[in-house]
């Protein structure tokens, strides 16, 4: 028996708006690779964006959200094994731009209708709503938007 998929939408809102200033919004971000914290040590990123339809640049996009947890790693570790705190100095090789957890969130964005659809399985509707709107709100401003909001939709 096949699992059924699941999907969110919210509505993503911004001041001021038009379809070419949303996709300005979500190029920004995934160039500039903007990084926000939404839940926790829980961290996420646009990965990816691109049109579906080459010779329409406004019909709909697709694109990854890529979530991970993100953690101090110069802060002291645990040894389960030897149930003690252990230094960071101790623990070795773990390159600084690795994140563990990795979840890949595919998603498509309509600009016309400023809706995004995505992957509900992988990330939770409110999870999603905060991990997009602190990631594009550090992107607006350099496209001239003064506020974005994320209203789930279903």
């Amino acid at each position: 028996m096949k699992k059924a998929q699941k999907f969110g939408v919210l509505n993503v809102k911004t001041v001021p708006h038009s379809p070419a200033m949303y996709v300005g919004l979500f190029q920004e971000a995934r160039r500039r690779r903007f990084t926000a914290q939404y839940r926790g040590n829980r961290s996420a990123m646009i990965g990816s964006f691109a049109a579906v339809d080459d010779s329409d640049k406004v019909v709909g996009f697709a694109g990854d959200l890529h979530v991970y947890t993100d953690f101090n790693m110069n802060k002291p570790w645990f040894d389960r094994d030897a149930i003690k705190e252990t230094p960071s100095k101790e623990v070795r090789n773990l390159p600084q731009h690795l994140r563990p957890e990795h979840e890949g969130v595919r998603f498509a964005f309509f600009p016309q209708r400023h809706r995004l659809v995505f992957d509900a399985g992988a990330l939770s509707p409110r999870s999603a709503q905060r991990a997009f709107a602190l990631v594009l709100t550090k992107a607006a401003p350099l496209v001239g938007i003064k506020e974005v909001e994320g209203v789930v939709q279903q």
